[in-house]
């Protein structure tokens, strides 16, 4: 019985480590105005369970860019990536919370043999940061 379980258990945790390790990277968007001027979103997904996420705003009229941050942890489930900040992800750099956000990854499925080019990227599903709610960003 022990030597039946060792293998099933090898293969679920190669699964389960080759299905989060897609997510890893880092994701970008950038919406400029007049060359200079704009937004721009970068999230950083890390190996170790861990994110960061900077949005730069820059905007014609405005005197000074404004940078917010935030930091947390991630799990993810199937292609949803689920993010979470805890009290002490929180300082006067790292404003912004991410509980409750849910983003799903979106790629080129492996049944497709067309010879279209789909970038991977997540498209954030749920937020408690309005301008979040279906933000596609594309790994980089």
């Amino acid at each position: 019985m022990k030597k039946e379980i060792l293998p099933v258990l090898l293969l679920f945790t190669l699964f389960t480590k080759a299905q989060t390790m897609e997510f890893v990277g880092k994701y970008n968007i950038s919406e400029t105005y007049n060359l200079t001027k704009g937004l721009e979103y970068t999230l950083s997904i890390n190996s170790d369970k861990t994110f960061s996420f900077h949005m730069l705003k820059n905007l014609k009229g405005m005197l000074k860019e404004e940078n917010s941050y935030a930091k947390g942890t991630w799990t993810s489930k199937n292609n949803y990536i689920y993010f979470h900040s805890t009290k002490s992800d929180f300082d006067n750099t790292y404003t912004l919370d991410f509980n409750n956000s849910k983003a799903v990854f979106k790629t080129k499925h492996p049944r497709d043999k067309s010879n279209r080019i789909i970038t991977p990227h997540l498209i954030f599903l749920e937020s408690n940061i309005s301008w979040m709610k279906r933000l596609k960003m594309d790994k980089k």
